[in-house]
């Protein structure tokens, strides 16, 4: 059986920028309490996009309880906010749209997923969710 990284491990990666080694390990840690733990209580809070980032690639992938998600929701929007500009607030507007999208977050969400559109390295994930959105109209 293959030992799981840490979360210390998989923070370090992220920070190195190593996203395809962290894409390749969330689906073994992302169900994880202590991951999940650590995404809602310091990853989303974190200065460090790159950790915000890592931290909503988690929670994106999560298979979180309707009202776990409902406690962690504003977490991912202020971070979504906060990070703006950068990848941290693109996986934000990820995650919230991988778990239902609630209404009051739609049009945040919608407008950090247009405006990835045009960036190469996540214009597919980008188009994919908005798919998915507009067929849950």
């Amino acid at each position: 059986m293959k030992e799981k990284m840490t979360i210390v491990t998989l923070r370090n990666l992220a920070k190195k920028g190593k996203w395809d080694k962290v894409d390749e390990t969330l689906p073994d840690v992302c169900n994880d309490p202590k991951y999940i733990h650590w995404a809602v209580q310091e990853g989303l809070e974190s200065r460090n996009s790159k950790e915000v980032d890592l931290a909503a690639s988690i929670l994106e992938k999560a298979k979180l309880r309707k009202n776990q998600f409902g406690e962690i929701a504003p977490l991912l929007s202020g971070a979504l906010h906060r990070n703006i500009d950068n990848y941290g607030g693109f996986r934000a507007a990820c995650a919230l749209a991988a778990h239902g999208l609630p209404d009051k977050y739609r049009g945040e969400v919608l407008a950090v997923l247009d405006k990835k559109l045009s960036d190469r390295d996540v214009q597919d994930i980008a188009r994919e969710y908005l798919s998915k959105i507009k067929k849950r109209q």
